[in-house]
């Protein structure tokens, strides 16, 4: 026996169990890889590996400036926080700071998106193919519910803290220097085929659309809306005829 043994060492080594124990340790054993089994080389993907991650985050900054305006309507300059944006807005305080790190820098950034917002949606009366009169009388009367509604008044709200703050001053600024030429702009385009020159057209239409803004004032100061907007109406004929005058 034992020479036996020195032939062979395993002779003497018992076989391991067969029991539970040794069933699963045989399941979890890696398998050797077939032919079948082999990951074929190479990225079979023709995607952009890093589209996705840029979608998701153009979708947290729309989300959070979305929120930012939100914000600023329900809850004013002085309460609003990156805090209450991030959560009002669905995203981590992290995800927040990486895109605007103060409140001023988001607050800034809402302010070229208010100003997008609004020529949005004086476009739409242009986007018509109604009769001329009608046309401006249409984009008059956005005018005035935009300078009556919340994007407005939240350009206002934004207004009044730039008294303190110079780079939300500037920002202001510069989206009103951008609106002014497009609603400039715009009148042109409506008042194209009425045969009058350039310096007319915009001083006349800068009289028509600031009337539509004092109405709307009106409507902000707390006077009553059907009020104000049956008196609009009375006189919105009035005012497109001095437009088309010759």
């Amino acid at each position: 026996m034992l020479r036996a043994l020195l032939a062979d060492p395993r002779a003497g080594r018992r076989a391991p169990a067969r029991g539970r124990e040794g069933r699963a340790a045989a399941q979890h054993r890696p398998r050797r890889r077939g032919r079948r089994d082999r990951v074929p080389s190479g990225d079979l993907s023709t995607e952009d590996p890093q589209k996705p991650k840029q979608e998701r985050s153009l979708r947290t900054r729309a989300a959070l400036l979305e929120a930012a305006v939100q914000e600023l309507l329900d809850r004013g300059y002085g309460a609003l926080s990156t805090a209450s944006v991030a959560r009002r807005a669905g995203v981590s305080r992290g995800a927040q700071q990486h895109h605007f790190a103060s409140k001023d820098e988001l607050l800034i950034e809402a302010v070229s998106e208010l100003a997008a917002r609004r020529m949005a949606e004086l476009r739409e009366g242009i986007a018509t193919d109604a009769p001329v009169a009608e046309r401006i009388g249409r984009t008059l009367d956005l005018a005035l519910e935009q300078y009556a509604g919340p994007l407005y008044a939240a350009t206002l709200e934004l207004a009044l803290a730039a008294r303190s703050s110079d780079a939300l001053r500037d920002a202001i600024a510069d989206g009103e220097r951008t609106v002014g030429p497009q609603i400039q702009a715009m009148g042109r385009e409506l008042l194209a085929g009425a045969g009058l020159p350039d310096a007319t057209v915009d001083a006349r239409w800068t009289t028509a659309v600031s009337t539509a803004r004092g109405y709307a004032s009106l409507i902000l100061l707390g006077h009553p809306a059907d009020r104000v907007r049956a008196q609009w109406r009375a006189s919105r004929d009035d005012v497109v005829g001095l437009l088309l005058a010759g």
